[in-house]
């Protein structure tokens, strides 16, 4: 029976031949796939086809407005404390 350090050591030697694969399956005179949907070809320097470029975007902008919402969250939070004195 294989020890912890020998089967995370597997594991990793495994994880290592995948991602060598991975690597050497794009290449430039190959035509890319889509990164997103895995399905159409992708001429975008980004990797997405049209349609998944277009929901990506909306995604980052959704995204970005969470992220705004966030620190707004924050930065009122940051104003209570200064007007009560506290850290």
């Amino acid at each position: 029976m294989p020890t912890a350090i020998q089967a995370a050591g597997a594991r990793a030697d495994r994880f290592g031949e995948l991602a060598k694969r991975k690597r050497h399956r794009r290449s430039p005179a190959m035509p890319t796939m889509c990164i997103r949907c895995g399905t159409t070809k992708a001429p975008q320097p980004l990797g997405y086809c049209p349609s998944c470029a277009a929901n990506a975007g909306s995604e980052l902008v959704e995204g970005l407005k969470s992220l705004g919402e966030y620190l707004s969250s924050w930065a009122a939070f940051d104003d209570w404390l200064r007007r009560r004195g506290l850290p």
